[in-house]
């Protein structure tokens, strides 16, 4: 009876985790795409409608950034444009150090009832921010030295895999911070929420 209470304990567990985890992009030499499709966006159905969607997202964007405004453009009930940093997406020794790694990156939200359609970010720069290091790309250096092939994701010419861990270390990054964007659990009701 105990086998059974725990295997229908971590079944449930299960589905809960993946209907939380609805989007999740691959990081390739060219860009995020999505796992199933190979395509630049992924599409996610809901019960809400595109309004309700809408001011979901904008509410969790209003709780994960200091200032909004600064970093969202919208087109009202349809679209959320976000051009933000993501910190710490990677890290790589240094020296006998880590190095933090940042994102500047975009990404698009559209909104339509009963669907929400998620473009895959589109990371501008990676950087250090403590030593002022802008990194070219994904397929270039992720370091101040033009010698080490070990702090490369992918080669420039071959675009052969050169560093897994940064590679999913971004990977993970990117699709927790999009999930937590828009599946956050926000609509709790508390005791100490009676305002």
């Amino acid at each position: 009876m105990r086998k059974y209470f725990l295997l229908l304990l971590l079944l449930l567990s299960t589905i809960t985790y993946a209907q939380k985890r609805d989007v999740y992009f691959e990081l390739t030499p060219d860009g995020f795409v999505n796992v199933e499709d190979k395509s630049n966006f992924c599409i996610i159905q809901t019960d809400k409608k595109a309004e309700d969607m809408y001011n979901d997202v904008l509410l969790s964007l209003g709780r994960l950034y200091k200032s909004p405004k600064d970093v969202i453009s919208t087109v009202e009930n349809k679209q959320i444009t976000i051009n933000a940093i993501l910190t710490q997406v990677t890290t790589y020794k240094w020296n006998f150090a880590n190095r933090c790694i940042n994102a500047h990156y975009q990404l698009i939200i559209e909104f339509k009832d009963n669907r929400v359609r998620v473009f895959a970010p589109l990371i501008h720069k990676l950087f250090e921010p403590e030593y002022g290091h802008e990194l070219l790309g994904i397929c270039r250096k992720i370091s101040a030295s033009t010698q080490s092939k070990s702090q490369t994701i992918w080669g420039y010419k071959k675009k052969e895999l050169r560093n897994e861990k940064a590679k999913i270390d971004i990977e993970n990054s990117f699709n927790s911070h999009i999930n937590e964007l828009l599946f956050s659990d926000k609509n709790e009701a508390t005791n100490d929420d009676n305002w």
